[in-house]
């Protein structure tokens, strides 16, 4: 079992991203191609073989948009366990996903929030 909380976030693309306590701020200057162009994420969790887990957060934008989630290997060969695009609007909303880790145990798991494709609004 894991919980992300505060800090221990990397960030990259044209965005900047700031952790105030267990909440994010993410300032999108420009749209991107492909949706990890940018983004945010937490990377050197373990993942257990053949156990369940559960990703909740809380999320919202200025102004309607998606984000992506992804959970899985942030290196080749970049496997995935959860890939799930939220629609995101201007009130904050709760979102949860399920997953199995179907692979060997993994010390280096990452959580990503994709931002590049899916408009220019602020995330929060």
């Amino acid at each position: 079992d894991f919980m992300i909380v505060g800090g221990g976030w990397n960030a990259w693309g044209c965005a900047t991203t700031s952790v105030d306590g267990v909440a994010t701020l993410t300032n999108i200057s420009a749209e991107a191609q492909n949706p990890w162009d940018v983004g945010f994420g937490q990377y050197g969790m373990t993942l257990v073989a053949g156990k369940s887990y559960k990703v909740t957060f809380d999320a919202g934008a200025a102004a309607e948009r998606t984000m992506e989630i992804k959970v899985g290997l942030p290196t080749a060969p970049f496997t995935t366990f959860l890939s799930e695009t939220v629609s995101l609007s201007t009130s904050m909303e709760t979102f949860s996903s399920v997953f199995v880790i179907t692979e060997s145990t993994i010390g280096n798991g990452g959580l990503d929030f994709f931002m590049g494709a899916g408009g220019t609004a602020d995330v929060f």
